[in-house]
């Protein structure tokens, strides 16, 4: 964004909006938008939600929420930013925890019309995406079911391990975010306050922790998304290909997309390398 009338208007100056923070938003917002659209096309978890694609309204509901703290963190708006940053953490978690119940529901065996009528009746997704039901009681259930999915990769995201440090660490990102929610002292209070951004550089020291917390977020999401769909991330020329009756090049289904590579290559190589390093010895789509 380059609207000189605001920037003037807050004061916050040019070193505020040219943090990084602004080009993570931008690519985070394209990233989404593509597994959206490559999720739009596909029957996700038809059967179980009633839905045509249900990870396309999730991930486009994901990318108006990122595009909703682009605009905040523009205005200097900066406590409704961490409050919606924990909103996204939250997107995040229940993207990944209904991709986990889908996936359980479609798997499970039935002989009958009782037993398919059984599941519809007691699938926790299904009810949440045609009754409005709630997901989840306690916020700590799809954190461990998704830490199941692999364990080793939680550590190495620092989400949770034994090391005390890394529990503190989480704890803090988190805590960040809910000290705005909730309004927990007039010193995050005053976060929406643009004059008071200006004091002592206060808005770049915001927007360095937001940051960190975007990117924690972020890693998690394309890295338990990347194991559990890898093919959501695949180029728009297989796609092409598909949808116009032409065969594809061969191993191009495992190509991915140049927004996955950039993401990839620009934050979780640069701040989370044995993440990388290990999805990439996965070895499901050609991730460099």
């Amino acid at each position: 964004m380059d609207d000189k009338l605001t920037i003037e208007a807050r004061g916050l100056g040019m070193e505020y909006y040219n943090h990084k923070i602004f080009e993570l938003l931008e690519d985070l917002y394209y990233f989404y938008e593509l597994i959206a659209e490559n999720s739009f096309n596909t029957q996700d978890g038809l059967i179980i939600t009633g839905k045509f694609s249900a990870g396309y309204h999730i991930y486009s509901s994901i990318q108006g929420t990122l595009e909703s703290i682009k605009i905040l963190t523009y205005a200097g708006r900066l406590n409704d930013v961490f409050a919606l940053s924990r909103k996204y953490d939250d997107a995040i978690l229940t993207a990944l925890y209904v991709l986990i119940l889908i996936n359980q529901d479609e798997n499970k065996v039935f002989k009958t019309e009782e037993d398919l009528c059984s599941i519809f009746k007691n699938s926790d997704v299904r009810n949440w995406s045609i009754e409005g039901k709630q997901l989840y009681k306690y916020c700590t259930q799809p954190k461990a079911v998704i830490k199941k999915v692999d364990k080793y990769l939680w550590k190495l995201l620092e989400l949770q391990s034994d090391d005390s440090t890394s529990s503190k660490n989480e704890k803090s990102q988190r805590q960040k975010c809910n000290d705005n929610v909730h309004y927990n002292s007039l010193l995050v209070f005053s976060d929406n306050d643009y004059e008071a951004l200006k004091l002592n550089n206060k808005g770049l020291i915001l927007l360095d922790q937001l940051y960190d917390v975007l990117m924690q977020s972020f890693a998690m999401h394309f890295s338990y998304l990347y194991l559990m769909k890898p093919y959501i991330y695949s180029s728009i020329d297989y796609i092409n290909c598909l949808e116009e009756g032409i065969q594809p090049e061969s191993g191009s289904e495992y190509w991915v997309a140049p927004i996955v590579q950039d993401v990839f290559d620009k934050y979780i190589k640069t701040k989370y390398k044995e993440v990388s390093d290990y999805l990439i010895k996965m070895k499901l789509m050609e991730l460099k």
